[in-house]
C-alpha cells in the first residue's frame, strides 16, 4: 500500500486497517510501502505482486509502473481524476454525460500587466450567472472550492486565483447536496446522498451527513459505470449534482482515492470487494 509520505489522518488509518484485514482474509500480505525508496540508478523492490496506490503522486505511480508493477489505480487514471480540467475534457467526448456548464480559466503568467480581465468576468456572468462556483483544478476533501455570489466576490476570487489553474462553473442543483456512487472494476457498489446544511459543499469531511440510497435510479448507475470505465478506474467515487428542474444528474467529479469509512459505517463494504477484485487481477 502506498499513501502520501507527508499527510496522515484518520481516514487513511481506517483504509489501511480495512485493506490489511481483507487482504489477510484472502491469504495475502499487505504492507505499507514508500514509493520513493525505490528511486535510484539501480532501483530495488521488495517482492510485490501489486500496489494499492492511495495517493495523488502521479510521478510515483508512473515510476512503479515503469518498474513492472501493477498499480491500482493506474497512473493515467490518477492524473486525469486529480485535474478537474482534464476530467472535463475526457468526459466531454461522451455524448450521454451531462456536464456542468464550465469555463476553464485562461493561462495567466505572474508578470501579467492586467490586474482584472473585465471582459472575462463579463463573459462568466453572462454565461454562468450568479451565484457561480470557482474552483482550483486540483483539490481534495471539498477544499479549494469557492462560491461567488456577485461581481465583487467574483473579482476577488479572480485576483486570488488568476495565475493558478482553475475553472468557473454554473451553480447546479441544491446547495449543500450531492450524490456519490462508489464503483469497483467499473461496477457500482454503493450510492450515497450527502447533505450539509451549513455549507454549499456536501463533503462529509467538511461536516456533511451521508445516507445510503437503497434503490438508486438506473440512469445514475449507468452514468457512474460509464464514467468509471471511460476513466479506466479500478476504484472510484463519482459525484453528481441532481437538478430538480431538468431531472438530470450532472457529473461533478471523479475521485481515484476517496475515503470510504462513511459508506462502510452504513453497512456496505468497500474494502472487501476491492481486495477481491485486486486478487483476481493479479
Amino acid at each position: 500500500m502506498v499513501f502520501n509520505t507527508y499527510y496522515k489522518d484518520a481516514g487513511q488509518t481506517y483504509i489501511k486497517q480495512r485493506l490489511t484485514q481483507c487482504f489477510l482474509k484472502n491469504a495475502a500480505v499487505c504492507v505499507p510501502f514508500n514509493a520513493y525508496t525505490s528511486y535510484g540508478l539501480t532501483p530495488s523492490l521488495p517482492p510485490l505482486d501489486a500496489v494499492v496506490f492511495w495517493d495523488k503522486d502521479v510521478y510515483a505511480a508512473m515510476h512503479l509502473e515503469r518498474l513492472g508493477l501493477k498499480v491500482f489505480n493506474n497512473a493515467q487514471a490518477i492524473a486525469v481524476c486529480d485535474d478537474k480540467a482534464k476530467t472535463y475534457e475526457v468526459l466531454a467526448q461522451l455524448k450521454n454525460i451531462a456536464l456542468i456548464p464550465t469555463i476553464l480559466a485562461p493561462l495567466c503568467y505572474e508578470n501579467s500587466l492586467q490586474d482584472v480581465d473585465e471582459a472575462l468576468l463579463d463573459k462568466l456572468e453572462h454565461s454562468l450567472g450568479h451565484p457561480l462556483i470557482v474552483k482550483h483544478n486540483t483539490g481534495s476533501l471539498g477544499g479549494q472550492v469557492y462560491l461567488a455570489k456577485d461581481r465583487a466576490e467574483l473579482t476577488k476570487l479572480y485576483l486570488k486565483l488568476k495565475t493558478l489553474p482553475h475553472q468557473y462553473q454554473k451553480f447546479v442543483g441544491k446547495s449543500g447536496s450531492d450524490t456519490r456512487v462508489y464503483t469497483i472494476g467499473g461496477k457500482a457498489i454503493a450510492v450515497l446522498e450527502r447533505h450539509n446544511p451549513d455549507s454549499f459543499i456536501a463533503n462529509v469531511a467538511g461536516g456533511g451527513m451521508a445516507t445510503l440510497v437503497k434503490n438508486p435510479q438506473p440512469q445514475l448507475i449507468d452514468l457512474a459505470e460509464t464514467i468509471a470505465k471511460k476513466l479506466n478506474l479500478d476504484y472510484a467515487a463519482i459525484d453528481f449534482l441532481y437538478d430538480c428542474d431538468t431531472g438530470m444528474y450532472f457529473f461533478l467529479e471523479a475521485n481515484a482515492s476517496a475515503y470510504f469509512k462513511a459508506v462502510e459505517s452504513l453497512g456496505v463494504s468497500i474494502a472487501e470487494p476491492f481486495v477481491e477484485y485486486i486478487c483476481k487481477k493479479i
